[in-house]
């Protein structure tokens, strides 16, 4: 193709040439014939009017055919050269046409091609979207994951509240009914001793009473008796002073027996009031050791039960409380664990979110570089070969003017429309040849419609662009 071209500019003179020779040759064949003619018709006047000897008829009849044969070997070679020249332009039709076809087979290359980065292109599309759909699912299931998770941990830590604030109440309730029943032993307990103090206060009152009541009747009998022995004694003056000398002895004796009788029962009654108040202290110190030795047993005996009801409250508390924090301690640790095992779950499902949407941009980047990459490159050969065809449809639509040299070039400024029809085009470098520069021009829009791609976005390098052409230039 490339030599085809190199030569394309002199065959296309050697064919004009060649039809110029052709019409030269037919002008003169028919002049000749012409003139061939006349001198036949004006022969019988020469030979009418002088002789001519047969050596120089001879002579002229040889070049007449010598000058006939030339001709004839001329239009022969005239004949052979126009159908050489005729084999030679089909020839290069027949190139021209192969050239064509080359042309619709890369055109349909590059349609095929472009039709294969659109299929590509949906498909990597497609796969995008179904990334991103996982992508949206795993984000949706990690979500319900985490307001399960979130709902379960209210769920749970609602629980432990009822479960603590029932703890609460039982321990308070159990501290209510404890303090209720030590308060009610107490009470019972005063109750008991104001009861036991108050019976032997009685008790005391009551032998008191009977000591001092039996102290009067003693004293009221020892009075009588004394006021009795008071008035025998009178009696017995009364008696002596009318029988003076007779009782004296009587008298003196019954002093003595009186005075014996006085103190024997002086020291009767004291003894009497010695012993009764010996028992009563006695018993009194009976009863009140008995009483202390009671209230002292009680008092120790309410000593060990409030030792041992403390004690079995402070083990209980203290139970309670070991419990309390061995649970706390526990329900911490169960807690920390959780929160823990929350915090690590939440990291990990972090780190695999990062790790997921680091992999997505990755894969995200990877095949948008790649659609980019697989984009540019069709783009860039299927505008590679938009030009090509479009040059080649340029330089078969041009016309070279004479006595310009095809080795020229010139940028022009070519807008299109949808489809590749020809808007505008207008020399944007000048190649320094104004006749080129036109033919140029009008060879781009005679090409209209240029092969453009059908792609919409690949079109829009073909909306306004500038276009080298050069003939001769390798493609």
């Amino acid at each position: 193709m490339e030599m085809l071209r190199q030569y394309q500019r002199p065959l296309l003179w050697a064919l004009l040439l060649h039809l110029a020779l052709l019409a030269l040759f037919f002008i003169s064949f028919n002049s000749g014939e012409q003139s061939q003619g006349k001198p036949e018709e004006a022969q019988p006047e020469t030979i009418k009017a002088t002789m001519a000897d047969e050596g120089q008829v001879q002579q002229e009849l040889t070049k007449l055919q010598q000058k006939e044969q030339a001709k004839q070997a001329q239009q022969q070679a005239l004949e052979q050269k126009r159908l050489e020249e005729e084999k030679r332009l089909a020839e290069l039709e027949a190139q021209k046409l192969a050239l064509q076809k080359q042309n619709e087979a890369a055109q349909a290359q590059a349609a095929q091609k472009l039709e294969e980065l659109k299929q590509k292109q949906a498909e990597a599309e497609r796969q995008r979207q179904a990334e991103e759909k996982r992508v949206a699912e795993l984000e949706s299931q990690r979500k319900e994951e985490t307001k399960r998770k979130e709902a379960a941990e209210k769920q749970r830590q609602a629980e432990e509240k009822a479960a603590a604030e029932a703890e609460a109440k039982r321990q308070e309730t159990v501290k209510k009914a404890a303090e209720e029943k030590k308060k009610a032993e107490e009470q019972q307990r005063l109750a008991e001793q104001g009861k036991l103090a108050a019976e032997a206060e009685a008790k005391r009152k009551q032998e008191e009473t009977q000591a001092a009541q039996k102290a009067k009747e003693a004293e009221a009998k020892r009075k009588e008796e004394q006021a009795k022995q008071q008035k025998a004694e009178a009696e017995a003056a009364r008696k002596e002073e009318q029988a003076k000398q007779q009782k004296a002895e009587a008298e003196a004796k019954r002093k003595d027996e009186l005075a014996k009788q006085q103190k024997a029962d002086a020291e009767a009654k004291q003894k009497a009031e010695a012993e009764a108040k010996q028992k009563a202290e006695a018993e009194a110190k009976q009863k009140a050791d008995a009483e202390a030795k009671q209230k002292a047993e009680q008092q120790k005996r309410q000593a060990e039960e409030a030792k041992r009801k403390e004690e079995d409250a402070a083990r209980q508390k203290a139970e309670a409380e070991a419990k309390r924090k061995a649970e706390a301690e526990a329900e911490a640790k169960k807690q920390a664990a959780e929160e823990e095992a929350h915090r690590k779950a939440a990291e990990e499902a972090k780190r695999q979110a990062e790790r997921e949407r680091a992999l997505k941009e990755q894969l995200e980047a990877e095949g948008k570089a790649e659609a980019a990459k697989r984009a540019k490159a069709a783009s860039d050969k299927a505008q590679a070969a938009a030009i090509a065809a479009i040059k080649q449809k340029v330089i078969n639509n041009w016309y070279q003017p004479p006595s310009v040299d095809s080795s020229l070039s010139c940028i022009i400024r070519v807008r299109l429309a949808p489809g590749g029809a020809v808007l505008d085009a207008k020399v944007e470098k000048s190649s320094g040849n104004a006749a080129f520069d036109q033919s140029a021009e009008a060879a781009v829009r005679r090409a209209s419609p240029l092969p453009v791609p059908e792609d919409a976005a690949a079109f829009q390098d073909f909306k306004s662009f500038p276009f080298k052409f050069c003939p001769d230039c390798p493609t």
